[in-house]
């Protein structure tokens, strides 16, 4: 035989020989693993793996359901979520089949966070974002026309809108549904309703009605808008519109879509 062939079939019986064999096990760690980095002293309740300055995976020691990939953030030996290092944080958490994307402003490291909650999917697929900018406003007396400046407030989420001008600035650029309600602050009286963007007429939402022969006019409508960041709308009336203590008379809404 040669020794080609023979060099061969010493390869096949190394090979028998080591699938023969037992696999290695693989490394099991007690404590948390630090990539590039030495993990901070995190709650024995939690194992985690901390890559660099912020990255994070933990998961719970006995709750299996709960999971978390998040950025500059641990969970210290009192068991409270705080800061690496002094900066943003941000937590993707899964627990008990729901999902909760949630921030926190700049925090000095090693202080306790106060995480926002912006987005949550549930176990049934249903999608919440409490932090999404919006606006319910009315007028809780007459107002005359020009730009109505809509006192009564039910929902400004962020505080884009401003009660001392009328105007509802976008705090990122997207897509922004805008509607209002306005009903004639007397009878047979035609009235004239317009949606302004930073100051000019927007056609897009700009309805008009004549007197309807005696009795009060009412006007609404709705449209998508599409803003910049710093970019504002608010509402001009060519009669001015009606109020109420309530606000339930005439409104305004806007609320990002995208």
């Amino acid at each position: 035989m040669s020794k080609a062939r023979d060099s061969i079939e010493d390869l096949k019986t190394i090979d028998a020989n080591l699938a023969a064999k037992a696999p290695i096990a693989s490394p099991v760690f007690t404590g948390n693993v630090g990539v590039g980095v030495t993990p901070e002293s995190w709650s024995s309740n939690n194992q985690a793996l901390q890559i660099g300055s912020g990255g994070v995976l933990y998961s719970h020691v006995s709750n299996a359901t709960r999971v978390s990939l998040q950025g500059n953030a641990y969970v210290n030996s009192s068991n409270a979520d705080a800061y690496i290092t002094t900066n943003e944080a941000s937590q993707h958490l899964q627990e008990d089949g729901t999902h909760l994307f949630k921030v926190a402003a700049s925090g000095s490291a090693d202080a306790a966070i106060s995480w926002n909650t912006a987005m949550t999917i549930d176990n049934a697929g249903r999608v919440t974002k409490p932090l999404q900018p919006m606006c319910v406003v009315a007028r809780a007396s007459n107002a005359g026309a020009g730009t109505i400046v809509w006192d009564y407030v039910y929902h400004n989420v962020g505080g884009h809108y401003n009660t001392a001008n009328g105007r509802f600035t976008a705090p990122i650029a997207g897509n922004y549904m805008v509607g209002f309600y306005a009903m004639s602050p007397a009878t047979n009286i035609t009235m004239d309703v317009s949606l302004f963007k930073n100051g000019s007429v927007n056609d897009q939402l700009s309805p008009y009605s004549g007197a309807t022969g005696g009795g009060y006019n009412a006007l609404s409508g709705y449209t998508i808008i599409t803003l910049a960041a710093n970019d504002y709308v608010q509402i001009r009336a060519g009669v001015g519109i009606y109020g109420t203590n309530t606000g339930r008379h005439s409104n305004f809404t806007v609320a990002l879509l995208s």
